[in-house]
């Protein structure tokens, strides 16, 4: 049996009853008494006088109280839209309903509602619980009074009137709107066009054609402006708009709002944001034409967090509707980055394991990490401990990366238990543990655990998110953490992600990390918990030139990069050593002449960069190989005069893994005095390569002028015979 059916027990429904002329005011004075987030309401029927506008109540509980009086709204709109005048229409957006509304307005502006009408989001009310209301003598409250004497008496500055704007229009002070415009000092639009917006949420008419005289038809039947005059209940003003100008109802504004006079169709599209909207009456509605549920339904009410409007869904669903654990594992991940730690609670009970194994992933931490959500962190580090060297999925971010990405300095003092625990603790109601419980030791995170030098998806580093956010403090901290912990570690954390500004082509990167060590190690120098060795190695002629296990050093990266700034910058820190190669036998110099880069070899010939014998694996490639191919004047001649004749002597003949010997180039660039330097040195015109092919032949296969030169070379090179 479907154990997700079995866990629905539903209470019984409360009923309750207004009277809106004569009770409502008392009634909501009761509620505000008492604890308003705990009156519970599953279902409400409103008496309503007809003269009312419901929908100026419905865009109050909307926006204004907590969402549980949504229902309520809902409650009202269901009883009103039964009543109906012979037109088939709700009398609303009479002078008499907006009159009581402005009183309503008024009375809970007077037990605590908070008007913050100079937010960006000037559409949202929010109960702060202690009334503020401005000072008597302030000119705050002589615009909410609307009185133009007291308002002029404080001597506004023309400049700062418009600063009161935003009040005057929110509060519906007519006269002082009125009196502004008189002044016409501005003409600038867009702070008119934001008053326009705020005198929709009351719809102040006065003020609203007031202000139209100053706008364009467009900036009327704005977007914005739709969506406001949606979420406010205005339907009559929409209906208007949609009349006299190219205005579309947005269907998320208004269902998002609680607004469904405003007629639209329900489509597959619709249903989301109706489950978003956690309206549980309106599916009630609906529930029968959307059947059979899509699980993507399902999945949507995880992800909202919205227990009840999943149980509502699964109850109306077939039983083993979710058997496939392919499906349980997605309503569990869904349900934890919601963050809803009772929804979370009520499916640890079906699916225990599930959630405890979905809990125990840093994905879980990592999510309460960006959503902000200080009760999910407690409730995690309460019970988990984590990996914190891995990321939400295959090369994605770590835990120290995405601490990085919000400037959070959390991870420096974390801890973590040695145990994750098989029973979860849930919080109570109140937020509370259970006490005397065993807590598991707590240790220090390894900083090796951190895996600092993990490369993300979009190549970002920790150290890169710090200097992403230009957090010169976090980027101090995480240094010193790692170089308190590893040297060896420190680094390969810087130059991993030089390299990486490299290979990208960053160059303010690459600067303000360089910068960051410079202030790093003049910081922290002479601290005991440091190693000495760690601000030797914070010098540039030193991270420039670490090869991280025998690959790449920044200096030979640079050599490859198209940009040359890096290659410039690094060369400057070049002090003579050392003389670098990858595993594959490539060096600075060679990449250059490989290259045939014209600037970086006149720059390594200025600083004196060489090749050393050392350096050299000619098997793999072969210096003098390379040094005939280039098309670079003088490099040739550069090498030969680099490495010694006994060494040159002992590569001349070898062949490397492009299967050339270094006399083929030079017979291919067709290149005489190279020639004889080669034959000097002693290579082997009849040394067949891997593919039986011999210098000789190599030349006899270009012009035959060339061939009879390099032959009359051979001759007259003494040591060999034809």
């Amino acid at each position: 049996m479907d154990p997700i059916h079995n866990a629905n027990n539903k209470t019984e429904s409360q009923h309750v009853a207004f009277d809106l002329d004569t009770e409502l005011l008392d009634e909501l004075e009761q509620l505000w008494t008492n604890n308003v987030e705990n009156f519970n309401i599953s279902n409400l029927q409103l008496k309503i006088h007809h003269s009312f506008s419901i929908y100026r109540i419905l865009d109050l509980l909307s926006f204004c109280l907590p969402k549980k009086f949504n229902e309520i709204a809902y409650a009202c709109f269901k009883y009103y839209d039964s009543k109906k005048n012979e037109n088939g229409k709700p009398d609303i957006f009479t002078l008499q309903s907006a009159i009581t509304y402005d009183k309503l307005i008024s009375y809970l502006i007077k037990k605590g509602l908070q008007l913050d009408s100079k937010s960006d989001k000037y559409n949202s009310w929010e109960f702060e619980g202690d009334i503020y209301l401005p000072p008597k003598d302030s000119i705050e409250r002589a615009i909410i009074n609307d009185n133009v004497e007291d308002f002029l008496s404080f001597d506004p500055n023309p400049k700062s009137v418009y600063e009161f704007l935003a009040d005057a229009a929110y509060y519906g002070s007519t006269n002082i709107i009125k009196h502004i415009i008189a002044l016409n000092q501005t003409d600038d639009i867009e702070t008119w066009y934001k008053v326009f917006q705020l005198a929709l949420v009351p719809l102040n008419l006065d003020i609203i054609r007031s202000i139209s005289n100053l706008l364009d038809n467009d900036y009327i039947s704005d977007i914005k402006s739709v969506k406001m005059v949606i979420k406010c209940h205005h339907n009559e003003f929409f209906h208007y708009l949609q009349e006299n100008n190219d205005v579309h109802l947005d269907i998320k504004a208004a269902v998002l709002s609680y607004n469904f006079y405003t007629p639209f169709v329900i489509t597959p599209e619709v249903i989301p944001i109706i489950i978003q909207s956690g309206n549980i009456m309106l599916m009630e509605n609906i529930i029968d034409k959307i059947k059979p549920i899509d699980k993507e339904y399902i999945y949507t009410a995880c992800e909202c967090g919205n227990l009840e409007m999943f149980q509502f869904l699964m109850v109306n669903t077939p039983k083993n509707f979710f058997n496939n654990v392919t499906d349980q594992e997605l309503i569990v991940k869904y349900t934890i980055n919601s963050c809803n730690i009772k929804f979370i609670k009520f499916l640890y009970q079906i699916y225990p394991k599930l959630v405890l194994d979905n809990l125990q992933k840093i994905d879980s931490l990592i999510v309460a990490y960006n959503a902000n959500n200080q009760k999910m962190k407690d409730f995690l580090e309460k019970n988990f401990s984590y990996n914190f060297s891995m990321g939400q999925e295959a090369n994605d971010m770590t835990f120290l990366m995405n601490s990085c990405m919000r400037n959070d300095f959390n991870i420096f003092k974390y801890k973590k238990l040695k145990k994750s625990r098989e029973i979860i603790l849930f919080p109570d109601d109140e937020g509370n543990y259970e006490k005397n419980q065993g807590k598991s030791e707590e240790i220090p995170i390894d900083v090796g655990e951190l895996n600092v030098t993990a490369i993300d998806k979009t190549g970002m580093t920790a150290i890169s998110y710090c200097i992403d956010k230009n957090n010169r403090e976090l980027l101090n901290c995480l240094l010193k953490m790692i170089a308190e912990n590893d040297v060896e570690l420190y680094k390969t954390a810087i130059v991993t992600d030089l390299q990486i500004c490299i290979d990208a082509g960053l160059t303010q990167f690459f600067s303000e990390i360089t910068g960051a060590i410079d202030h790093f190690a003049i910081e922290n120098k002479g601290k005991p918990e440091l190693n000495t060795e760690i601000f030797e190695f914070s010098k540039r002629e030193n991270y420039y030139f670490y090869q991280i296990d025998n690959k790449w050093d920044c200096f030979i990266l640079s050599c490859i990069a198209q940009d040359n700034w890096f290659f410039q910058e690094i060369i400057q820190s070049w002090t003579g050593k050392p003389y670098n190669v990858t595993i594959d036998g490539w060096t600075p110099l060679l990449i250059v002449l490989n290259n045939n880069d014209v600037t970086k070899f006149n720059l390594m010939q200025q600083a004196n960069y060489k090749i050393e014998k050392k350096q050299v694996k000619p098997e793999k490639l072969n210096p003098l190989r390379i040094a005939t191919q280039t098309t670079i004047q003088g490099a040739f001649e550069y090498v030969m005069d680099a490495l010694p004749d006994d060494y040159k002597r002992e590569i001349v003949n070898i062949e490397d893994e492009s299967e050339f010997f270094p006399l083929f180039p030079a017979i291919k660039n067709k290149n005489m005095n190279m020639v004889k330097e080669l034959l000097r040195l002693g290579a082997n015109p009849d040394k067949a390569n891997k593919n039986g092919v011999t210098s000789t032949f190599y030349a006899y296969m270009g012009s035959g002028q060339f061939y009879n030169s390099f032959l009359e070379a051979v001759k007259e090179n003494a040591k060999y015979k034809k």
